[in-house]
């Protein structure tokens, strides 16, 4: 007999309003570059500092060492004590690297580049696009963008809000 007026308590509540799930949204925003001017933002630039260093990948003497969504970081590793940093590879939107043959194989937000790299000239080979998921806010949280990021737009990287 106690039962049923706990029970009537507890279906009255269940029929009280709720408050709306509030889902959590990512705290970046897209940096974005137009489509057409990805191919011409790639270029051999002087050395600089690693400041946000990703992947590493090592093909003999030569270091790669991407700097996350900017390119990658070319050093001399012939003596390990002393590295000498060559050049700096810019790539907006670079995440991942490998190395084989001459040839190097970058993400540039979602398309593949591939490189020819002699050590002093770059040359884009070859390129595929749009075979990448778009970059994804570095937080892991959904992104809700104002409106609809047109496909002449690519997201190279993520900055605070």
């Amino acid at each position: 007999m106690r039962t049923l007026p706990l029970l009537a308590l507890l279906t009255l509540a269940a029929c009280l309003p709720q408050e709306p799930w509030q889902t959590q949204t990512s705290a970046y925003a897209p940096v974005l570059m137009g489509r057409n001017g990805m191919k011409n933002a790639i270029e051999v630039m002087p050395p600089r500092d690693i400041v946000n260093s990703g992947k590493i990948y090592v093909y003999n003497d030569w270091l790669f060492v991407n700097e996350r969504f900017e390119g990658i970081h070319v050093i001399n590793n012939t003596d390990p004590t002393n590295p000498l940093p060559m050049h700096f590879i810019r790539i907006p939107g670079n995440i991942d690297v490998a190395y084989k043959n001459g040839r190097i194989y970058a993400d540039q937000a979602t398309d593949l580049v591939v490189l020819s790299y002699d050590g002093n000239t770059l040359t884009e080979l070859q390129r595929e696009a749009k075979i990448f998921m778009p970059l994804a806010p570095p937080d892991g949280l959904p992104f809700n963008p104002p409106t609809a990021i047109p496909d002449s737009l690519v997201i190279i990287k993520w900055t605070k809000e």
